[in-house]
């Protein structure tokens, strides 16, 4: 099933160059396979954030995000680090009715060999990684370890053992959602196979940046996973989609936080 609507970009983005905390929750960097994923001598390459309005003690939604492609090797890109959004203030300028119901962010990062979609990701291990994450966190926020929603974005649905895909086929979260990634066959047959074991999984994707074969994998994926375009008004539409459609994607899963 496919659908397309038009959005716009009412967020303002504010691009950073380092990891300075300007959003107003509690970041918490911790270690994840560092050894695999991170140039020598880097550490405390993953974070979870924890935002302002989350209620203590809780167990709350995981959101963990994947980012793509990394060709000038930041640490915590897109939590505030690196020429991407920072999503901890993306989540934090949500309001009102666009405001989902509490949910906690997790991010690892990855600067070894992290320039091409084809070799990021290679060994995640999401288990493992919820664990390092639930381990950093204090001991008043727990995790809700049946609503574990893995996001990738860009490159990270590129690589075809590792990555959304190794996920997919070896893993099974509550939601599975790839922002605007590759859609070639084999991540098609990946994705299927994973909603087949009763994980939620959307796509979103955009056309004005990077053409893809859009109706191909829209009928690969039919009618078990939906795809959604957004048409994106914005300077990047690649990054810009990420904030539209995670909140929107949130919010069906998660529902509203309540006034």
């Amino acid at each position: 099933m496919s659908r397309s609507f038009v959005v716009g970009l009412a967020l303002a983005v504010t691009l950073e160059s380092s990891v300075a905390v300007a959003a107003s929750g509690s970041t918490l960097y911790f270690d994840h396979d560092s050894s695999s994923l991170l140039e020598k001598g880097e550490q405390l390459g993953a974070a979870v954030y924890v935002p302002a309005d989350v209620d203590t003690p809780a167990a709350l939604p995981l959101v963990v995000f994947l980012h793509g492609t990394n060709p000038t090797g930041a640490l915590h890109l897109w939590m505030g680090g690196g020429p991407a959004p920072a999503l901890r203030e993306i989540v934090d300028a949500w309001t009102g009715s666009d405001r989902p119901a509490p949910f906690l962010l997790a991010a690892p990062s990855q600067t070894l060999g992290a320039r091409t979609g084809s070799t990021l990701w290679p060994t995640f291990d999401l288990s493992s990684f919820v664990d390092h994450a639930e381990a950093a966190l204090p001991t008043t926020v727990e995790i809700d370890r049946q609503r574990i929603l893995v996001v990738g974005h860009s490159g990270a649905g590129c690589n075809g053992l590792g990555g959304l895909a190794s996920i997919a086929t070896t893993a099974t979260p509550f939601a599975l959602v790839a922002l605007d990634t590759c859609l070639d066959d084999p991540f098609a047959a990946a994705l299927r196979q994973s909603a087949t074991g009763g994980v939620h999984v959307s796509v979103y994707f955009q056309r004005t940046i990077w053409l893809r074969d859009f109706d191909g994998f829209t009928k690969a994926v039919s009618p078990t996973i939906t795809t959604t375009e957004l048409t994106v008004a914005g300077p990047n539409a690649h990054d810009d989609i990420v904030a539209l459609a995670l909140r929107h994607f949130l919010v069906e899963s998660l529902g509203h936080r309540e006034p």
